[in-house]
């Protein structure tokens, strides 16, 4: 039975040419992953597969992507019915106060972890949830984002909102 799937890249630059969307879906594609397809160009790498472990199809795509890069590039695979959770939990208020929403997917989230909301010069961490990291974040974003480094590993990759919202469209309906 397949499942649909979007693995989340970090620290992919579509200025190099191996990290082009064509050459992700390509590495995808030799893995013998199904219906690969990219959602923008940062890293969001929709597919089917019939295997069930997301970890095993982490570490499949992290070699792969290292084979074909060179560099390592740590990938979060969140199939269908973890985005579902993700996108109906909706962790933030209705009103961010100009500041953007970010979620950021880690690989293990410590146990207990810190206490949460955590504030910080006009960012705030609101909640974890199914793996990831609500936050909304202002002109001090990357005072926050070291904050949730420190706390939870470096092992992490951050998208906004609206891609994630994006990405659970691309996935289309369920079947």
């Amino acid at each position: 039975m397949s499942r649909s799937c979007v693995a989340f890249l970090r620290g992919i630059a579509p200025a190099n040419p191996l990290m082009r969307n064509t050459e992700l879906r390509a590495v995808f594609e030799r893995l013998g992953l199904d219906d690969v397809r990219t959602v923008l160009s940062s890293g969001n790498v929709l597919f089917e597969s019939s295997e069930s472990s997301s970890a095993a199809l982490e570490t499949a795509i992290e070699d792969a992507l290292q084979r074909h890069l060179g560099a390592p590039c740590a990938t979060f695979v969140v199939c269908r019915r973890r985005m579902e959770r993700l996108v109906a939990f909706d962790g933030f208020d209705d009103d961010a106060g100009g500041r953007q929403q970010i979620v950021t997917f880690l690989r293990s989230p410590p146990r207990p972890g810190p206490v949460l909301p955590h504030e910080q010069d006009g960012s705030t961490v609101l909640a974890l949830h199914e793996g990831a990291l609500f936050s909304v974040v202002g002109a001090s974003g990357p005072a926050v984002l070291r904050w949730i480094e420190r706390e939870y590993g470096k092992a992490n990759t951050t998208r906004s909102w609206r891609t994630v919202l994006r990405v659970m469209s691309s996935l289309g309906p369920a079947p």
